[in-house]
């Protein structure tokens, strides 16, 4: 029996190695580490041994032109999680400062933890940071994949909490377009901002979500293990694949400390995850 060098001095080991392959040191650990990670995971799941094959030197490549972190189920594995989750806070900071940029968001039910009990709270907190102001001209778009029951039930709790929502249904079965896509009554009572409505709430079903690709986002944001088939050409995509609620809270700004199980840090495979060897060569 023979046993190898553990998962810290791997990770040291092969930090050591971009840092002399000439990638900064100082974004080794929560950029170019997760990325790479995500990038050797990517080709893992090829089908052609002759696929999983990358030379050294585009793989290096590939990594400098990289300037946004990968949050996917493997890189949330890492011992260095809080690191990576607070430098993609900054990376998505500078376009959520900016007060006019219309925001699409799609959650999935089956990815994220207690989602029935915390996505009304998600949306208020959101709507009350990010869509406010008179500044904030542009209505954000919340997708949700989830049972016809649920996205009810969100609806009606939606409204005990006073949050004001478009979803373009005249009845449960009927959804108009034209009235989802009218944008809000917006004016001032004395000193006071009114909105007619402070989101557009819409259901992931592949009957309607072509809305999405008509009326194109600057940002979407993807709180999702699977990407759906949309139109990205010309929007500003980020991936986030974060399957608690305090997480994605504190990438989007949305509150400032985040608690953490360190627990849920520790480095695993996913479930029913099938994977190949991958091989790097040189040069």
């Amino acid at each position: 029996m023979e046993f190898g060098a553990s998962l810290q001095v791997i990770i040291e080991r092969i930090t050591m190695f971009l840092d002399k392959n000439g990638l900064p040191r100082d974004d080794i650990d929560t950029l170019f580490y997760p990325n790479a990670i995500q990038m050797i995971t990517d080709l893992s799941i090829l089908h052609e041994p002759q696929q999983r094959v990358i030379k050294k030197s585009s793989m290096l490549e590939d990594l400098q032109q990289i300037r946004k972190t990968a949050i996917t189920r493997w890189t949330r594995s890492l011992r260095t999680l809080d690191k990576i989750l607070s430098s993609r806070r900054k990376q998505l900071k500078t376009n959520l400062d900016k007060n006019s940029r219309l925001r699409y968001l799609y959650l999935s039910q089956q990815c994220i933890n207690n989602f029935n009990d915390e996505i009304v709270n998600f949306i208020s907190d959101f709507v009350n940071k990010y869509h406010f102001k008179e500044v904030h001209d542009r209505t954000p778009l919340i997708c949700i994949n989830c049972s016809h029951e649920v996205f009810k039930e969100i609806r009606v709790r939606l409204h005990k909490k006073n949050i004001r929502y478009n979803d373009g249904l005249v009845t449960d079965d009927y959804f108009d377009k034209n009235k989802f896509l009218t944008g809000p009554v917006r004016t001032k009572i004395g000193k006071q901002f009114y909105s007619e409505f402070q989101v557009r709430l819409l259901r992931f079903d592949e009957t309607e979500v072509g809305i999405l690709n008509e009326l194109k986002c600057d940002d979407f944001f993807l709180f999702t293990d699977i990407v759906p088939d949309f139109d990205f050409q010309d929007v500003n995509v980020e991936h986030i694949n974060l399957n608690e609620f305090n997480q994605i809270k504190f990438v989007m700004g949305m509150v400032d400390t985040m608690s953490s199980d360190p627990k849920n840090n520790a480095f695993r495979l996913p479930p029913h995850s099938k994977r190949e060897s991958v091989i790097i060569s040189l040069p």
